[in-house]
């Protein structure tokens, strides 16, 4: 098993989205990192969403499920169907608050079968304190999807790595 590099993006200043368009080409599974993503507000939700030809659905079928293991706290438990998008997590605006992730995106390339996505993060949240967060879901419209991108549920993101592979 290995990785064939697909794309990396890199942003350094404000952008509202970041999409990988039209490179979920085949049945393969995919891995999606993100590394140092950081937002100009404050307290804003990390969201990653599926798409067809770059273009994000927002419609209400993401059900997902996860773990956030807090270093200040105990755990929660995260729960949402009929959502708008995966919500990954929160974070703010001090340099120490960022997000990174990784993302295995199943199923997106088919037609018959819900796009899936597992994820392992962990960020310095919107409280700059350290948390984790496993969980998975997936898009409840059994439909090619051979975009997914990220938004903030306000605002931009101004820095962060983004890197594509197919997992071989």
């Amino acid at each position: 098993m290995g990785l064939q590099f697909i794309e990396k993006i890199t942003i350094s200043s404000a952008v509202a989205e970041v999409v990988f368009n039209n490179k979920i080409t085949t049945d393969d599974m995919y891995l999606l990192t993100v590394t140092n993503l950081q937002s100009v507000n404050d307290n804003v939700e990390v969201r990653l969403r599926v798409g067809t030809s770059g273009t994000l659905d927002t419609d209400s079928e993401y059900d997902a499920a996860g773990k956030v293991m807090k270093s200040y706290a105990g755990f929660d438990n995260l729960a949402m169907a009929n959502a708008d998008n995966f919500y990954l997590t929160n974070i703010g605006t001090p340099t120490q608050e960022q997000y990174n992730g990784l993302h295995y995106l199943t199923d997106f390339n088919s037609s018959s079968k819900y796009s899936y996505l597992t994820y392992a993060i962990t960020s310095f949240n919107s409280i700059s304190k350290l948390s984790g967060t496993q969980g998975g879901g997936f898009h409840t419209v059994a439909e090619t999807n051979n975009s997914v991108g990220f938004v903030l549920s306000s605002g931009n993101m101004d820095t962060g790595e983004f890197i594509l592979y197919k997992i071989t």
